[in-house]
């Protein structure tokens, strides 16, 4: 009898440590699995009219689908994020984890029915300016760029655009080219197929700048500094027409200047004397904007064009004066020069 119980307590044992262990063991490879879901980071946009979402850098997470499978109707087969997980992490940006409550998304079989609060199959996208099959199936990379657009023509015909650059950044004043291509039909195998988009109007900040040539080109200049949006106005139409605008951010910043000693270099030396004031002149050469001059005696005097007058009686020591070229909406302020005075 009591071997009998050992026996019964000894097994009850085992089989709890077995349980423990093997809930240990899936404890373990879920936490691997967890730690081994790949992420990428994409470029989202979003156009119905016009840019609902502007292009966005979103983290993409390959068990997006999963997560939401229910809500979406669709999974993918791959551990490689896909442009349907990018379009389920759009939808958490605009809309928050419960998206699917008040602007559902699905897609079953990969092709979209509903997104971004439409119901509606009217509707494209683009991977790197490129169109791509049933969004479950297309895997993506780092720094991908995906563009998702509602079509305004019941025919589909909205055209596609797009810059040469999606960011430029440059200075005030200078020049910068930007090239505008448009769809305009598709090669044996599918591919879009890019003509020069010339005589479109092209805004910044929603200002017309100016229209393409016919090389597609366009040239733009800034006369302040700040971020610019390039783009076309809404109400666009190409071959008569919708179109889908294209999109780049400029980021314009002043010009530096560095400005360097001409005269004198060394330091200006001078005896001591109750009668006689002294002058001479600061020269500075590289200069873009106005030279601004500080003294650090009431007793030496500069004036805008950098004489210097020392006055009569100025005690013994060493003066400084500090010069350098003003800021202004084209140039930063410069570098400063020190000039030094010795009154023996």
């Amino acid at each position: 009898m009591v071997k009998n119980k050992l026996t019964k307590l000894m097994a009850g044992v085992l089989s709890a440590a077995v349980v423990l262990s093997g809930s240990a063991l899936m404890g373990t490879a879920t936490t691997a699995k967890a730690a081994s879901t790949k992420t990428v980071d994409v470029t989202f946009s979003l156009y119905d009219a016009g840019y609902v979402m502007e292009p966005t850098t979103l983290t993409v997470s390959a068990d997006l689908d999963d997560t939401y499978a229910s809500q979406v109707g669709c999974t993918d087969d791959t551990d490689t994020p896909t442009v349907l997980d990018a379009v389920i992490a759009a939808h958490i940006k605009l809309y928050g984890e419960k998206f699917y409550n008040t602007n559902p998304f699905t897609a079953p079989s990969g092709w979209v029915s509903a997104a971004f609060g439409k119901t509606t199959s009217a509707l494209g996208y683009y991977v790197n300016s490129a169109s791509v099959d049933a969004m479950n199936t297309v895997e993506l990379s780092d720094s991908d760029k995906l563009e998702f657009f509602f079509y305004q023509d019941t025919n589909y015909k909205d055209v596609y655009t797009t810059f040469d650059k999606s960011t430029v950044s440059t200075t005030v004043g200078a020049s910068t080219t930007l090239n505008m291509k448009a769809v305009s039909g598709y090669d044996s195998d599918y591919n879009l197929v890019f003509e020069n988009a010339s005589g479109v109007a092209v805004t910044s900040n929603g200002t017309k700048v100016g229209t393409t040539d016919s090389s597609g080109n366009v040239k733009l200049t800034f006369s302040k500094a700040g971020t610019y949006v390039i783009s076309v106005a809404s109400t666009t139409t190409y071959n008569s027409c919708p179109i889908v605008a294209p999109y780049c951010k400029v980021t314009v910043k002043k010009n530096a200047q560095t400005i360097a000693k001409k005269s004198p270099k060394k330091v200006k030396k001078y005896k001591y004397s109750k009668k006689k004031k002294r002058t001479f002149k600061i020269k500075v050469k590289n200069a873009k904007t106005k030279l601004v001059y500080k003294s650090s005696s009431k007793k030496i005097k500069v004036n805008s064009k950098g004489k210097v007058t020392i006055k009569k009686g100025t005690k013994k020591g060493t003066y400084k004066i500090k010069v350098y070229a003003k800021k202004t909406t084209k140039y930063k302020k410069s570098n400063v020069l020190t000039f030094k005075i010795k009154i023996k």
